[in-house]
């Protein structure tokens, strides 16, 4: 058994060299992981989706918002935005195209799950 601190994890950890945000993991295996993100006031993930794998946001700390649409060609639908705040928690689906934006004037503390893939080989940007 292996105990992390998630704070600790936090203040060391780097911006992620594609996200270009604070991602830290946490624990896990290719099947199922568990990492922490950091948005500073007004920053965002990119809008980006994975193929495979279910991922899950829960957010610890702040205010955000979060746009989805599906990317299937046969279920393309509109833009969805949603408010979220500490204690919400979102399952994303994979072909689903996602952004997150901290909209507060604090930090945003992201907890997610998901296959390890998705922070190297699962992930796909999008403009807009």
């Amino acid at each position: 058994m292996k105990v992390k601190n998630i704070p600790s994890l936090l203040a060391a950890a780097k911006a992620d060299k594609t996200m270009n945000r604070k991602v830290a993991f946490v624990t896990g295996d290719e099947s199922s992981s568990l990492y922490i993100i950091e948005l500073s006031p007004k920053e965002f993930l990119p809008a980006h989706y994975h193929k495979k794998g279910i991922e899950i946001y829960y957010i610890l700390s702040g205010e955000a918002s979060i746009s989805y649409r599906n990317c299937n060609e046969k279920d393309k639908g509109k833009t969805i935005t949603r408010k979220l705040s500490a204690g919400d928690a979102i399952s994303i689906y994979p072909d689903v195209i996602h952004q997150i934006t901290n909209t507060s004037e604090n930090a945003l503390q992201v907890l997610g799950t998901a296959p390890q893939s998705h922070n190297s080989t699962d992930r796909f940007f999008v403009e807009g």
